[in-house]
């Protein structure tokens, strides 16, 4: 066996290097910032292998995994059993969800193993939305309103009998992108009609679309990583929104210091209860939470990394802001010092100021100039650009924020600059100052509209960091 790095955490949650045992990992649907968690993995030597929990993955995926990396891939086992037998003989340390698609596969494995995963009771919870907020409801924790439409006169007639505006519509399976925001019938319309029927797991025949109230609340996301019941939270970020009614829109994230917010704590010991409820005992989750002035609301879960718009490596190190991929593949690694010590502390600790700003696509087209996007170098927080449209790029005001003009990372040590670099970006954008958009009459496929890039999430305005309700 060969000897891995192993790290062990200093009383401020910094790591120092020691050695250990090296591992073996499989690894279901290691798409998206799965990608970031194999190469962290590599990174301390650790044996991966790679396996499909489906025959077909979209071509956002299938890019998004690097198949160049030193793993072995398995591809696809079409039946349950031969996954399992195939899966077995590698004598694994530990089967894994790489991404939302991959966690019921990787879960039976890890049981018929004997390995360590999530509850069995809860199962479909973590891959459903629907089933999600329902037994965090029944747990005795808030949820939103909600219904599995099948044709939009069934949500028609769900949200005549709330008469409450506004209604969220998302895929049923967790993870799947996009979620989109109506206002009024119509916009309902234009959802149902965008979505279609979204695809679930590979393998499932999911049908129809979640529709959830959208609770009136500021926005909070929280990941973590857990061990053995014990939970570890490795970010709270604020989230701020603009309407964007019937499509997704780009979203942009602040991240909070644990010890100088007051609702900070509460929304951790909040996610604690959240993930009881769902049964994550093992590994990454991510979860949506609102605060309400009656308190925290669960939104959404997934039971895997953060996706998405998740943070890149870089910009986290400059912030002193370890990764969720990077903490989940300390304790896959074995780093049993480290481990126990995150465990103690229960939480990240803050060190510097750092913002996820998307940019958003005013209109569906070809970029033509982008020189603009220069402006944002000037910036005294602004540390990187990623995703940045080139010329003849297509963007996308109606597509998941990946088809956007980017995002956008500041990073210093006062607030206030980053607040004021925050809102020099939104008047650029208003102004349409960064790149310009040739617009084009075709529109992205229900395919690219439904894949699952991750959560929806939404931008503003922000001079201040303080907690505020989305203008209407």
């Amino acid at each position: 066996m060969r000897d891995a790095g192993d790290t062990a955490c200093r009383a401020d949650g910094t790591a120092c290097m020691k050695r250990s045992e090296s591992k073996r990992i499989v690894i279901v649907d290691g798409y998206f910032t799965g990608r970031e968690l194999l190469r962290e993995l590599l990174a301390r030597n650790v044996e991966c292998f790679h396996l499909q929990s489906g025959p077909r993955t979209t071509d956002d995926a299938t890019t998004a995994f690097d198949a160049a990396a030193r793993v072995a891939n398995l591809g696809y086992l079409d039946k349950s059993g031969i996954a399992a037998s195939t899966v077995a003989a590698l004598k694994p340390d530990a089967v894994i969800a790489g991404s939302a698609s991959g966690v019921l596969l990787a879960e039976r494995l890890a049981r018929v193993l004997d390995l360590q995963t999530n509850s069995h009771d809860t199962a479909a919870a973590r891959c459903r939305r629907f089933e999600a907020a329902e037994t965090v409801r029944r747990y005795g924790l808030s949820a939103p309103e909600q219904i599995v439409a099948f044709s939009a006169s069934d949500a028609h007639r769900w949200a005549d009998r709330r008469g409450q505006w506004p209604i969220l519509v998302k895929a049923p399976t967790a993870g799947v992108a996009p979620e989109l925001l109506c206002l009024n019938p119509r916009d309902l319309d234009l959802a149902f009609a965008r979505m279609g029927k979204p695809e679930g797991l590979p393998g499932s025949s999911n049908e129809g679309l979640l529709l959830q109230e959208d609770v009136d609340g500021q926005e909070f996301s929280v990941s973590t990583v857990s061990s053995g019941g014990a939970h570890y939270v490795t970010d709270v970020w604020l989230v701020t929104r603009r309407d964007n009614p019937g499509a997704p829109s780009p979203g942009d994230r602040y991240l909070l210091d644990p010890d100088q917010s007051d609702v900070t704590p509460q929304l951790m010991r909040f996610a604690h209860q959240v993930l009881g409820a769902l049964g994550i005992e093992n590994g990454p989750a991510h979860l949506t939470i609102k605060w309400t002035q009656t308190g925290a609301v669960f939104v959404d879960a997934t039971a895997s990394l953060r996706s998405g718009n998740a943070m890149e490596r870089e910009p986290c190190r400059a912030a002193g802001l370890p990764t969720q991929a990077q903490v989940y593949a300390a304790f896959l690694a074995g780093a049993v010092q480290e481990r126990a010590c995150r465990l103690r502390l229960r939480h990240y600790r803050f060190a510097r100021n750092i913002a996820q700003i998307a940019i958003g696509a005013t209109c569906t087209g070809e970029t033509r100039c982008a020189g603009g996007l220069d402006l944002l170098r000037t910036l005294p927080s602004f540390h990187s650009h990623s995703r940045a449209p080139k010329p003849e790029d297509v963007v996308s005001n109606v597509a998941p924020p990946a088809y956007g003009g980017g995002t956008v990372y500041l990073v210093h040590d006062d607030a206030r600059q980053v607040a004021q670099d925050w809102a020099a970006i939104r008047e650029w954008e208003r102004r349409e100052m960064l790149y310009e958009t040739a617009p084009s009459e075709q529109q992205p496929t229900a395919e690219a509209l439904r894949h699952p890039a991750g959560a929806r999430t939404v931008s503003g305005s922000s001079k201040d960091i303080r907690l505020k309700r989305r203008s209407r």
